[in-house]
């Protein structure tokens, strides 16, 4: 019974699509009546959601052009091989069927070409300008040119099939300068500009994708307001972004929006602490945090959270620029879009982080009471901690003989334990709470031993 069924859905959708060539109706009218019939849609294209360019390693010149140019995922999806290819689209054409026939003006249905370089490169207009959200950032020549030059300077890996042994090899840095796009069979080739007549030597170019985004960061939109202040009373490192925004608004007082002059002010202020070492700093260097000398951001030029969302990249040869990212969830700044330090070939630190008790110290606005949770003031003075809710459950522990002999493994079942019992309390790591509990559980041990 389904083969039967599907043989004439097959038989329908045939009708339908030789009416169009011959122009008795349109694609468009086929597709609604094939709707109606149940065997449509006849144009398709891949779920957008199964096939995420972000997800794989390596890309084509096109496709990291693309992002070049416009940063989002949906136009170097568009300029992607995996995707074209599921593509079919409806095309208007003249034809006939031979000489003397009768000529008509129909419409087929075609798959989708796979973009070139070239192409790119002669369509001024690929977005729609009605359309201000599709515009391009960046023209696509000076797109191309970006690339070749990070190609140029080794800040990208590249790897293509050598057109002579059918490898694939990796391209050196220094070759870039002599090579050109091409075409050949519909496809994109690298050839040698300085060699007459020009010689294919690449195809099939792959482009580390990861490097590339970490060169041209994302395109993101600037929120019609500043996220709701992020108070550094929770203790720790917060965004160097989140304690510009405490200065700004006073400790969230005050509403300032995006106000150029506030947010210029907060910056300089938070800087020139940083700058004389009293506000301790964090960034994130080859995947790894570590300390920043509060010298790097003397006389650094800053691209402000307020314009942020314009930032193209630093030109070569620029000095390193401060890019303040607003901070607007977790998974948006391990993405990228969070404070970092850059040069012409992406973030040297990332992820940029102040200590939260010296935003305190030196713009001390009243803390607002609903942060001011018992359970992380100990009635001491200084920043909100846990720390005595975990040593007063070690020093249960070590009465009750219930206490690890080793220590990694016992400040492994105290984090447990704060996590399970303060689930909406800031817990420290693992090594901060070694530290802590280090001496007594060194005398611990020597106690236990010694009774042995």
């Amino acid at each position: 019974m389904g083969d039967i069924e599907d043989e004439h859905r097959i038989a329908l959708r045939s009708e339908l699509l030789d009416r169009a060539r011959r122009g008795e109706m349109t694609g468009v009218e086929a597709e609604n009546e094939a709707a109606r019939l149940g065997c449509g849609p006849l144009a398709s294209k891949p779920d957008d959601s199964l096939l995420n360019p972000m997800s794989v390693s390596h890309w084509s010149l096109t496709m990291a052009i693309a992002w070049i140019a416009w940063r989002t995922p949906d136009h170097v999806r568009e300029w992607w091989d995996t995707y074209v290819e599921q593509c079919w689209d409806w095309r208007r054409e003249r034809w006939t069927s031979g000489s003397g026939q009768p000529v008509y003006e129909g419409e087929f249905l075609e798959q989708r070409k796979v973009g070139t370089v070239i192409e790119m490169l002669l369509c001024e207009h690929l977005a729609d300008e009605t359309e201000p959200e599709a515009a391009a950032l960046a023209p696509l020549a000076e797109s191309r040119q970006q690339l070749w030059g990070a190609l140029l300077r080794g800040a990208i890996q590249a790897t293509a099939i050598d057109c002579h042994s059918e490898e694939r090899v990796r391209i050196q840095p220094s070759e870039w300068l002599h090579l050109k796009p091409a075409v050949e069979r519909d496809r994109d080739v690298l050839q040698d500009c300085d060699v007459f007549p020009a010689r294919s030597w690449y195809e099939k170019v792959l482009l580390d994708a990861v490097a590339v985004r970490r060169i041209w960061s994302p395109r993101i939109d600037l929120p019609e307001l500043p996220p709701p202040v992020r108070s550094p009373a929770e203790g720790g490192y917060i965004p160097l972004f989140c304690a510009a925004q405490w200065i700004a608004t006073e400790g969230a007082s005050s509403d300032v929006g995006w106000s150029p002059h506030d947010w210029r002010s907060a910056y300089g202020q938070l800087l020139a602490r940083i700058d004389s070492g009293e506000v301790n700093v964090i960034g994130t260097h080859d995947g790894l945090p570590e300390p920043i000398d509060g010298l790097r951001f003397a006389g650094i030029r800053i691209v402000y959270p307020f314009e942020s969302h314009s930032f193209l990249g630093v030109s070569g040869g620029a000095p390193m620029v401060l890019v303040s990212y607003p901070y607007v969830g977790e998974s948006e700044w391990h993405s990228g879009v969070d404070d970092s330090i850059r040069n012409e070939d992406g973030p040297i630190w990332s992820k940029i982080m102040v200590r939260a008790e010296h935003i305190i110290a030196h713009w001390p606005f009243d803390v607002p009471s609903v942060l001011k949770n018992p359970l992380t003031h100990s009635g001491f003075s200084g920043r909100p901690s846990t720390k005595h809710l975990i040593q007063g459950e070690f020093k249960r522990r070590i009465q009750s003989g219930e206490a690890h002999m080793t220590l990694a493994v016992e400040a492994k079942w105290l984090l447990d334990w704060l996590l399970e019992r303060h689930p909406n309390l800031s817990a420290p790591t693992t090594k901060t709470i070694q530290n802590n509990i280090r001496d007594q559980h060194r005398a611990y041990r020597a106690q236990s031993e010694g009774l042995k």
